[in-house]
């Protein structure tokens, strides 16, 4: 990284804006940043990090992310900022930073917080482009794990501000403060998780051990406690016989568990068989007890049996006698069911015939249509009533009735017919009607049709006529306008033309006004510019004539000189009394006065060169106005222009009057083709209308004649069609009756049919139906007693078929004697024994059981820890080794030192390496940085330096270097650690660096050397600035960095060699 400029406004001492610029310092690559102590020479440092890191270095940063930077010696209304321009390799960048303040209120008393602002672009294209417009954006794009620098702040202030005084003191520093300062520089926070990791793990482990050691020791007792409560034995009783040389009390405890285990399985088996015995005896008494009790059961159901089957006998004629009267009765009730159906259809068929007898004698006299022949005869038999009177299902039968009554359908079928022909004329009556309805419409539209296209042929006629005349009247207007000789657009032309004359004759006026003021100009500047260079030149040559008299008068013989060093001066400026009337003159020329001069004649030069410029320009624009205006004046060129612009005027009215002419006889010619075709297209529509006209007038004739024949003699479509409706009603009510009629009289014969059919399959006639007949009640007890005695029956058969009954039966045939109640009742006894006897045994054998798997439990917990002490202890025992290796204090590390001391001892080496190679530099190859990494004393080892001279070939301590000396080797380890740190973080590179203080210990040799050494060290292309107040420093740099402190504040101010001050 580069640093190019720097403005710094109300930030520490600096009161107002102060700005370096790096770039001039960059020609020789080395600067001097000198000044009063308290001047603000490390403030300049510490804008640098505030505004690529936004707070400052060291103990300064603990201020927090917005420090009191603000300058006191400030206005209250301007607040501190920083603006650093800055490159890393061929990107630009520039940050700027201002802190938090508390401002005055823009209206009103008080102060206000102003928050903390924060810029940071590139330069891309010659254009600066955003890289983050807030704090935050900034220090992610700079100082984020992926930001721009790659360096933390410290890591900064050590690589590109070396503290030189902090190294002197690292190399005379112990272990532990090197320790603590390379902890800051390199990352080591991964070998310090790795240690606390391990450290933890091998803890973490022996606390896994300890407890499983516990969990072992309680399996035991707990194995221990159930041998007691069990009475299965204790491990002391066994510890003679089961331990030998070769076996531990761990193995032990493990086999005395297994043969515990053991034990507790035999004594289940043993319970387990007792309880098989004592189960086998008391199934075998039950058993016999069950065959008792089934014994006297099938006796008590053989007692039953008896009395049911004594008492079906006794009973059995009187139930036969009720069985068949219920069945006569029965019979008779479903004779009875079909002659009420019989006799409820026989009405119904009586009832509609009447009705049916009723409509016939409605039917109307006069029919509205003709009859047809074949309905005549019919219609005439329907219209007779008399032959009704002999339709009685009672005098004859059905066959007869049947025929009687189906002799109307065929004259029905007949009127069907004729009013289905009725009914389709009113039909073609009404469609013809309306279509005497939709030809009258289309008449009268064709007849509007025709009129209109009669007027629109009329209104064409006039159009055309009106169109003619207008043509004629437009080409009169046409012949009669004046043709002119130039056009409009010609004449525009040569007005544009005129008009850039004119204005270019304007602009030759004004630029010879301007070039006269500019040449005069130029020559009052080259006047001044003259006086001022002869003034700077007087004062050089009396300041110049001042200084040789009094080194003249300061020369002694065998005396260096001040300038050259030599002592022999041949050839002195003499001492005379006009040198010393000079040198006495020239007293008064200053510094500041040759500085004055120069200031003056650079702004005469800048004022001059401008002037010369302008006058350049001036003329330049005179002569394209010139030519421009084609030697035209202002005058000649607007008179010539009003000519041409009044012309002009005469040719548009004149285009205009001609064009309007044109397009009216356009638009007449247009018209009458317009009207000639609307007049040829009326006449076509007005012949097709007309003829339309009287095709739709025969049309209209043609079917009012039709609808004319179809009415006949009705007097109307209307009267017709409700004679028709009142006559179809009729109709379908007697077909209606009739066929309900018919319907009825074949359900009746159909249940006439049923009962008689029943009554012969039964044996009974219609007589013995209503003998045979019960009362509700008598029937519902018949019907009782028919129920029980069949259930009785029943449950005799049943209990008959029981095999209690048949062994009864069976061992009263044998003569086997039933047991008794004092028999039955001792065996009871016998069998509750032999239970509790089972039972006991089944407990016994649970409670073993039981035993068992907790015994078997508790010692596989005791297996599971033993196992798991034994991998534990082994795994504790390599995580502890391994970390005692990574704490230096195992067996195994040989130098005794952590991890991390470890890595930093060889991040230390490699910075030995490093700061060798620089100090080889600045020594001239005299001496070497060498790492120790030997173990002395109580020291840990690894983080010790040495010296290597090799004018002596002596190795020293860094404690017994001289002051020179431990100036060279810790500017040598500074530069070293800036390298290797940049390399560590993958940081940028810096090309400028600053070394602050140190010098003011050395004398003039080591100084002569060390500033050798450092001009060695800028020619790989860095620019390194000195911090210190050496006034022997000032001579040797002529590039400066100068920092004044006032009253009001501190100034800077950069000299060069070739530019003293700026």
């Amino acid at each position: 990284m580069k640093l190019h400029s720097l403005t710094i406004t109300a930030f520490g001492p600096f009161a107002d804006t102060q700005t370096i610029n790096f770039d001039e310092l960059a020609g020789t690559g080395l600067f001097l940043l000198q000044g009063d102590t308290g001047a603000g020479k490390t403030t300049i440092l510490d804008a640098v990090c505030f505004a690529l890191y936004g707070k400052l270095p060291g103990a300064r940063g603990e201020l927090g992310a917005n420090p009191p930077v603000r300058s006191s010696y400030a206005p209250d209304s301007v607040g501190a900022s920083v603006e650093l321009e800055f490159s890393i390799g061929v990107h630009r960048y520039r940050v700027k930073r201002s802190p938090s303040w508390d401002r005055p209120k823009l209206r009103g008393e008080g102060t206000t917080l102003e928050h903390a602002k924060a810029y940071v672009e590139q330069l891309i294209d010659g254009e600066w482009v955003s890289r983050g417009a807030k704090p935050a954006d900034v220090n992610t794009f700079l100082d984020g794990d992926q930001g721009l620098l790659g360096l933390s702040l410290d890591q900064f202030t050590r690589v590109a501000m070396l503290p030189q005084g902090e190294f002197a003191q690292f190399l005379k520093s112990n272990t532990n403060e090197r320790d603590q300062l390379l902890s800051t520089l390199f990352d080591v926070s991964l070998y310090e998780n790795l240690q606390r990791v391990a450290n933890e793990h091998s803890k973490q482990l022996e606390a896994q051990t300890r407890e499983t050691e516990q969990a072992f020791e309680r399996s035991l007792d707990k194995l221990e406690g159930l041998a007691l409560r069990y009475e299965l034995g204790s491990p002391e009783s066994e510890v003679a016989q089961a331990q030998t040389p070769e076996r531990d009390a761990t193995e032990h405890d493990v086999e005395w568990g297994r043969s515990l285990t053991r034990t507790a399985l035999q004594r289940v088996e043993q319970r387990k068989e007792a309880h098989q015995v004592a189960l086998g005896r008391y199934e075998e008494a039950r058993q016999q007890l069950s065959q008792l009790e089934t014994v006297v059961s099938d006796a008590k159901e053989y007692e039953k049996y008896k009395l049911i089957r004594t008492e079906l006998v006794d009973t059995q004629a009187s139930a036969e006698q009720k069985r068949h009267s219920l069945k006569q009765h029965e019979l008779a009730s479903e004779a009875q069911r079909f002659l009420s159906a019989e006799e409820k259809a026989s009405r119904a068929v009586d009832k509609l015939n009447a009705a049916f007898q009723n409509a016939r004698a409605e039917l109307p006299g006069a029919l509205p249509v003709e009859q047809p022949n074949n309905a005549y005869p019919y219609a005439k038999l329907a219209l007779r009533g008399d032959e009704a009177s002999g339709i009685e299902a009672s005098e004859v039968d059905a066959q007869a009735e049947t025929e009687a009554i189906s002799q109307p359908v065929e004259a029905f079928v007949a009127w069907e017919l004729a009013i289905k022909q009725a009914d389709t004329l009113h039909r073609k009556l009404i469609t013809s009607q309306e279509a005497c309805k939709a030809s009258a419409l289309a008449l009268r539209r064709a007849h509007t049709d025709y009129e209109q296209r009669q007027a629109q042929a009329e209104l064409a006629r006039k159009d055309l006529a009106e169109a003619q005349i207008q043509r004629e009247n437009a080409l009169e207007t046409k012949n009669s306008c004046e043709i002119p000789e130039e056009g409009s657009e010609l004449l525009q032309e040569r007005l544009k033309k005129l008009s850039e004359q004119a204005a270019a004759a304007r602009k030759v006026e004004e630029a010879e006004a301007a070039y006269t003021a500019a040449h005069q100009r130029s020559g009052t500047t080259q006047k001044t510019l003259d006086e001022a260079r002869k003034r700077e030149s007087d004062l050089y040559t009396r300041r110049q004539a001042h200084l040789v008299a009094s080194l003249a008068q300061d020369l002694t013989p065998g005396q260096p000189c001040s300038v050259c060093g030599a002592t022999q001066h041949p050839a002195p400026a003499p001492h005379t009394q006009a040198t010393q009337q000079l040198a006495t003159e020239t007293t008064a020329v200053s510094e500041r006065d040759i500085e004055q001069a120069q200031h003056e004649r650079q702004r005469a030069e800048r004022a001059n060169d401008e002037a010369h410029n302008q006058a350049r320009q001036s003329y330049e624009q005179l002569s394209e106005a010139r030519a421009t205006a084609g030697g035209r004046s202002l005058e000649q060129a607007q008179t010539s222009i009003d000519e041409l612009t009044q012309k002009l005027q005469r040719v548009r009215q004149q285009e205009d009057t001609l064009i309007r002419a044109e397009n009216a006889v356009n638009a007449a010619e247009k018209a009458m083709g317009d009207s000639r075709n609307r007049l040829e297209y009326a006449d076509t529509e007005s012949k097709t209308s007309r003829e339309k006209l009287d095709a739709t007038q025969k049309e209209d004739e043609q079917r009012r004649a039709e609808q004319q024949s179809l009415l006949g003699d009705w007097d109307s479509i209307e009267t017709l069609r409700a004679a028709l409706e009142s006559f179809s009603e009729y109709m379908r009510r007697c077909i209606d009756l009739h066929t309900r009629t018919v319907e009825s009289q074949a359900a009746l014969n159909e249940i006439r049919t049923e009962a008689e059919t029943y009554l012969s399959k039964h044996g009974i006639t219609r007589a013995e139906v209503t003998s045979h007949l019960l009362d509700e009640e008598q029937a519902t007890l018949l019907k009782k007693d028919v129920k029980q005695r069949e259930e009785l029956e029943a449950r005799c058969k049943a209990l008959a078929m029981l095999g209690a009954v048949q062994r009864a039966s069976q061992r009263i045939e044998e003569s086997i004697a039933t047991p008794s109640e004092e028999q039955l009742a001792e065996q009871r006894t016998r069998l509750t024994a032999l239970e509790e006897l089972k039972d006991a045994a089944l407990k016994a054998h649970n409670d073993a059981e039981h035993a068992h798997e907790n015994i078997q439990e508790i010692f596989q917990e005791l297996c599971e820890a033993d196992s798991r002490r034994g991998e534990l202890g082994a795994e504790a025992q390599r995580a502890k080794s391994i970390a005692a290796a990574l704490n230096g204090t195992g067996g195994e590390n040989l130098k005794s030192m952590s991890i991390r001391a470890y890595v930093l001892a060889a991040r230390l080496e490699a910075v030995a390496e490093a700061a060798t190679h620089r100090l080889n530099v600045l020594s001239d190859g005299r001496y070497r940085i060498l790492h120790d990494d030997a173990k002395s004393r109580n020291r840990k080892a690894g983080l010790d330096l040495i010296v290597e001279d090799s004018w002596n070939s002596t190795v020293r301590p860094t404690a017994t270097l001289s002051g020179g000396e431990t100036f060279l080797v810790s500017l040598a380890l500074a530069l070293g650690l800036a390298d290797i740190v940049q390399e560590e973080t993958g940081g940028i590179t810096i090309e400028t660096l600053f070394v602050d203080e140190g010098f003011g210990t050395l004398d003039k040799e080591t100084l002569d050397k060390a500033m050798s050494g450092i001009d060695r060290l800028r020619q790989d292309g860095r620019m390194i600035g000195i911090v210190s107040h050496v006034e022997e420093l000032r001579s040797q740099i002529p590039d400066q960095i100068y920092v004044k402190k006032t009253r009001n504040g501190s100034s800077v101010k950069v000299i060069t060699a070739d530019q003293p001050a700026t």
